[in-house]
């Protein structure tokens, strides 16, 4: 049963969507706020778009910038819905490595120094958990780990690499394990190191 005609639903759609960027494109949308969990680490929202929003797409909204960590398929009500979050953390990622030429030596012969050139991935980053106040009577333990969500495009697949150590916060960790299986996002699991 169709309550709604989608002309409707659109004309009402266009008289409160908002001009927001998605990848630095601007498209309408409405924007409004997640449901409150005492378990989340950084602010979550939910996109409705006329135009598809991708998972790992980033979104700029009132100033800040989020990531789209869910993915949507079709259409609900006739607009796509997806939930994003908000970048709480970046990483210094070392990329491509350039060879240049500092000085010649004394037989003119060129004498080479690489250059290796660094990029910031902005992150959603989180903690890992053991347990929760729901299952466990009130006890959960923060492991010395942590889970950063980060956009898949090809020089973070190229440069985001098991065994990069990263700095968050002033402590240091080493990437152990990276999910490479959903759709725009790079799932990347870091441990503390000691």
């Amino acid at each position: 049963m169709k309550l709604f005609d989608d002309t409707i639903l659109n004309d009402v759609f266009d008289t409160v969507v908002t001009e927001i960027k998605v990848n630095e494109i601007m498209i309408p949308a409405i924007v409004t706020n997640g449901a409150l969990n005492k378990n989340d680490e950084q602010e979550s929202k939910h996109i409705h778009t006329v135009q598809k929003v991708n998972q790992g797409d980033v979104v700029e909204h009132e100033g800040s910038k989020y990531l789209i960590v869910t993915e949507s398929i079709s259409k609900r009500h006739n607009k796509y819905k997806n939930i994003m979050e908000h970048f709480n953390a970046a990483l210094n990622v070392v990329g491509a490595t350039t060879r240049v030429i500092v000085d010649y030596d004394d037989l003119g012969r060129p004498i080479y120094d690489d250059i290796e050139e660094m990029y910031e991935v902005p992150c959603v980053i989180g903690f890992n958990r053991i347990g929760s106040p729901n299952n466990t009577g009130g006890l959960m333990v923060i492991e010395n780990s942590l889970m950063a969500k980060i956009p898949k495009n090809d020089d973070n697949v190229l440069y985001v690499k098991v065994n990069n150590e990263y700095t968050v916060e002033g402590k240091k960790y080493k990437v152990s394990h990276i999910d490479n299986v959903q759709t725009g996002l790079l799932i990347v699991q870091m441990d503390y190191v000691v």
